[in-house]
């Protein structure tokens, strides 16, 4: 089985939706995270850990698939009987 079939299924349906909705969560932070006015004081605290978190899930999203792909066709090359179970 081809290695890099699922992960051309993931790009194809699910892809675009989580990153446009993690993009546009890391752009509506950038005013919350320069705010200087009255209230900056405790939007800034709060606004910190979520850009940080949406940057993770920006970063995972590139970097999962390629560590999934890089990680099977490991196993392929070594002989390794293949199972498709994800816990493994």
């Amino acid at each position: 089985m081809d290695v890099k079939a699922p992960l051309y299924l993931l790009f194809s349906e699910g892809f675009r939706p989580c990153l446009m909705t993690s993009t546009t969560t890391v752009l509506a932070l950038i005013p919350v995270l320069t705010s200087v006015g009255r209230g900056s004081d405790v939007m800034v605290p709060m606004g910190i850990p979520s850009f940080g978190g949406m940057l993770v899930v920006l970063i995972n999203i590139f970097v999962v698939p390629v560590f999934y792909c890089a990680l099977k066709e490991l196993r392929g090359k070594s002989g390794a009987e293949s199972d498709d179970s994800i816990a493994t």
